[in-house]
């Protein structure tokens, strides 16, 4: 049922979020420009 863990990349640590088959995990870092760090489960 649930199929996504985060990071993508296996050098950073991260945290585990449960998606649905349907939704996409979008990932927004203060170090890329974001004002905050979050994360977003898209349907």
């Amino acid at each position: 049922q649930y199929n996504r863990e985060i990071p993508v990349e296996p050098d950073y640590t991260g945290m585990k979020v449960n998606t649905l088959d349907s939704q996409r995990v979008l990932v927004e870092w203060k170090e890329q420009g974001y004002d905050a760090d979050r994360i977003w489960l898209v349907d």
